[in-house]
């Protein structure tokens, strides 16, 4: 018994859950041919085309590629430069199409919205906290990012320059 002529596409791979604006996913959606039950199907040369289905932004990344010999479409580069709640949908010609799972956008970082908290003076030798919070123009709070200090005047120091964000945007010093 082999499977029948292709009649869907199935997410083989899902994209990643969340990802930064206009950065390429860490995890690729790749997509597969299906039979009208539900089993893959092994043909190779079918173009699939991968677009926005909700969320605003741009999709950026090869959109477009044709199934290898095991009937699957891997995507390679694939990123959304906008922010917010999207989900990708997958289509070929004849074939009924798939919409991923959701894919959570964050926006790029944002100097008017983000914010800085220090002591206003510090005696020399004694510790002190800095504590930035990173948020984008909208107003989310950006977890994961890289956070470097510079200092001005001479004869200070800072340890560690740079930290990174958690899930709350915050950085401390």
């Amino acid at each position: 018994i082999s499977a029948g002529a292709p009649a869907a596409l199935a997410m083989v791979t899902q994209p990643s859950a969340s990802a930064g604006t206009g950065a390429v996913f860490g995890r690729q959606p790749v997509v597969g041919l299906v039979d009208q039950i539900g089993n893959p199907v092994a043909k190779s040369g079918i173009p699939v085309t991968v677009s926005i289905a909700t969320g605003s932004g741009v999709l950026t990344g090869t959109r477009s590629v044709v199934t290898d010999a095991t009937g699957t479409a891997r995507f390679t580069d694939l990123a959304i430069a906008g922010s917010g709640a999207h989900t990708l949908i997958f289509a070929s010609s004849g074939l009924a199409s798939v919409v991923s799972t959701g894919i959570e956008v964050a926006g790029a970082p944002d100097a008017a919205a983000s914010g800085i908290s220090a002591p206003a003076t510090l005696q020399a030798g004694a510790d002190g906290t800095v504590t930035v919070v990173v948020r984008t123009a909208e107003g989310a709070t950006l977890g994961g990012l890289t956070v470097t200090l510079a200092l001005s005047g001479s004869g200070n120091s800072i340890s560690p320059a740079s930290a990174t964000t958690s899930s709350d945007g915050t950085a401390s010093f």
